[in-house]
């Protein structure tokens, strides 16, 4: 039975964020050139360009599979694999029907793109296929695994758009034959699931870079679909050569991190073993206890997810995913008690005790943060304010700004780990580098500057001018098309 070396992740032009030279016809040149003999075309979200690469594939002797590589509600990037276009398609269309409408761009921004055989354009995508489909994990896997096709998690050891990025583990009971890597380990399995390498191309010159030698039956779809289905240590062998090049932009985890599980899996219990490192997931989780709040507030006493779902905004498949993260379960008759949901929720964003803050930069922004009163009944108090204009220092006010000099010692003496920045832009960074000496964990960043710091501190930056060019970019799109729906984005913090 021979072997034949697969890339099975590669974006064409219809992507978005692939090199608008990623044409069908320049992919598989690529591939033949490189001794590939399988393929699968997974662009985002859609396959507009499969049809087209199926055809080149056939001519060159190249097996080929119809692929997407889907972005769940969770924002979890999944390969799906058919051994046909028609289910290929299907899944394409139940994603982008759920995507966020985005207005029009103009012609010579636009990427997108539809080719035929050629190499010329046939038309653009209109839907921006970056973004995440209202479609769960679950319901994407049973789309495809009820039409005969295969799912596999992508790229796990990227640090976003990964099922461990976004939920930090790898659940039970999934029927995955495999996971994806794009910096594997030396073995071919991880937590009991094979493990396939590709290149994720987004470029001409990194198809085939990365690959997994498949033993298949024959060239065919269904045979290639059965060999996805069937992984065993005899029938695949990932080649070793190693990829110092970032890919997609983004670095992947270091081996080293890949021989223990990166994430534990969930616990029963609610608290500080239930780390995870999707923001996103965790900003949910805060609008949830506020909507609990103001649900008890009108005599509440139980909720159900979609009460939730429809006050913060998502979906209850979003609110039941989040909450399963953390091992928190309601009851399908009863649903949630606020009182208990509350308290889970406040355990896990650490608010069970008072949360120490320190604030740098007394102007006028950290001022009015000073002086907002609602902190401490969110379990928040900054403890000290600190400034280098002596004319801003108050040692004796209620919350005292002190010198800057002294703000070492007092984080140290006073066990403080969170601090919030408010500086002009040219001391941001040296400042945010004094907090981190002083053993600040995480900064609150307000300077309109991205900061960054060490891999084991957090740093989150909030850019009023950001906000309000969304903001008004969005009123602006309204008043140009006012019956158009157009997704609102919120805010996020990087």
């Amino acid at each position: 039975m021979p072997i034949f070396k697969a890339d099975l992740h590669i974006h064409s032009c219809l992507s978005p964020c692939a090199d608008l030279l990623m044409s069908p016809r320049a992919i598989v040149k690529a591939a033949k050139e490189r001794g590939i003999g399988i393929l699968s075309l997974t662009d985002h979200n859609c396959c507009g360009n499969s049809a087209v690469m199926a055809t080149l594939c056939k001519e060159a002797g190249i097996g080929f599979i119809y692929g997407i590589e889907a972005t769940t509600c969770e924002e979890v990037h999944l390969l799906c694999y058919f051994g046909n276009q028609r289910d290929c398609d299907a899944l394409g269309s139940s994603i982008t029907a759920t995507l966020p409408s985005l207005p029009s761009v103009p012609l010579k921004d636009k990427c997108q793109i539809l080719v035929n055989r050629n190499d010329e354009v046939l038309g653009f995508m209109e839907r921006n296929l970056m973004g995440a489909a209202t479609m769960s994990m679950d319901e994407i896997e049973d789309f495809v695994t009820h039409r005969g096709g295969v799912v596999i998690p992508a790229h796990i050891d990227r640090p976003s758009f990964s099922i461990i990025s976004q939920l930090g583990f790898l659940p039970d009971g999934k029927s995955y034959p495999a996971v994806e890597m794009i910096k594997r380990p030396k073995p071919i399995s991880f937590q009991g699931y094979e493990v396939i390498a590709n290149s994720d191309a987004h470029s001409p010159e990194r198809v085939g870079t990365s690959f997994t030698e498949l033993l298949v039956d024959s060239l065919s779809p269904a045979s290639i679909i059965s060999a996805l289905k069937n992984f065993s240590f005899q029938r695949i062998r990932n080649n070793d050569a190693s990829r110092s090049e970032k890919a997609h932009g983004q670095d992947s985890l270091p081996l080293s991190a890949m021989a223990q599980p990166l994430y534990p899996a969930p616990q029963k219990e609610v608290g500080s073993k239930h780390m995870i490192t999707n923001k996103n997931c965790i900003l949910r989780l805060s609008r949830y206890k506020n909507a609990l709040h103001r649900f008890k507030m009108l005599g509440f006493i139980k909720v159900f997810s979609d009460y939730l779902a429809d006050a913060c905004g998502v979906t209850s498949v979003q609110v039941r995913k989040d909450f399963s993260i953390f091992g928190i379960m309601g009851n399908k008759r009863g649903g949630y008690q606020i009182d208990a949901l509350i308290e889970q929720l406040n355990n896990i964003l650490g608010k069970n005790e008072l949360q120490k803050v320190i604030l740098v930069g007394a102007g006028n922004l950290g001022f009015a943060l000073m002086k907002y009163r609602n902190f401490e009944m969110d379990g928040i108090k900054i403890v000290a304010a600190f400034d280098i204009d002596p004319s801003k220092l108050n040692p004796k006010d209620t919350v005292p700004v002190l010198p800057l000099d002294s703000l070492i010692d007092f984080v140290k003496n006073n066990g403080v780990k969170i601090g919030i920045l408010c500086v002009p832009i040219v001391a941001a960074q040296a400042t945010l580098d004094l907090m981190m000496t002083a053993g600040l964990k995480g900064v609150l960043n307000f300077a309109p500057i991205q900061l960054k710091a060490a891999d084991d501190r957090v740093i989150n930056n909030v850019t009023f001018e950001v906000e309000l060019e969304n903001l008004i970019y969005f009123v602006n799109a309204l008043e140009k098309a006012p019956n158009r729906r157009i997704e609102k984005f919120e805010p996020q913090l990087d």
